[in-house]
């Protein structure tokens, strides 16, 4: 389950992701036709993932829904390299 982070226009709302079994707090916009969400791991509020679902939008049908999953984080030495 998604929670919100306190702040003005977030709610409670369902992982945007059910697949990846991701719980979190979101911070929420609804505006320019969508309701898009960044959510955060609720211990560390490390960015985990985010969402963008069509309410009313111009481009894109109503009930759509996109989102990303962080899956690996790391640090590396130079661009391209892989973990």
């Amino acid at each position: 389950m998604v929670s919100d982070l306190g702040l003005q226009g977030s709610s409670t709302a369902p992982p945007p992701w059910p697949a990846a079994r991701a719980s979190g707090v979101a911070a929420r916009d609804p505006s320019r036709g969508t309701l898009d969400e960044l959510i955060f791991d609720p211990k560390t509020y490390l960015y985990i993932g985010d969402s963008e679902s069509a309410l009313n939008s111009t481009y894109m049908p109503k009930g759509t829904v996109n989102g990303n999953g962080v899956q690996q984080l790391a640090v590396v030495d130079k661009p391209g390299q892989l973990p």
